[in-house]
């Protein structure tokens, strides 16, 4: 997947930007992982977890707004472990300030 440049919005705690190659690897893991899944139907493959990067990345060229990657400050690692820390809901105020803003 080319990386293709957007739109990066930055909170205090967070790094919201488009997905790039390097994010396939963690974001599968995430996705095989029993703790984030758990109220998901099932764990997903690596190739469940391409497939969805693929149309999150459509959806971002077909409507200019889509799931960002998350990355945490400082950590240079996408945010998954974020269980009661309030950074779902900084994503989504952000997300919504950039669209509606």
């Amino acid at each position: 997947m080319p990386e293709v440049a957007g739109p990066t919005r930055m909170t205090e705690r967070l790094i919201l930007r488009r997905w790039r190659d390097e994010d396939r690897a963690p974001f599968a893991e995430m996705n095989a992982d029993p703790d984030v899944m758990r109220y998901f139907p099932r764990l997903l493959t690596r190739q469940e977890s391409d497939r969805m990067i693929d149309a999150i990345e459509a959806r971002f060229e077909a409507d200019g707004m889509a799931q960002h990657c998350r990355i945490c400050q400082g950590q240079a690692r996408l945010a998954f472990r974020m269980h009661g820390e309030g950074k779902t809901l900084d994503q989504i105020r952000t997300a919504i300030d950039a669209k509606f803003g």
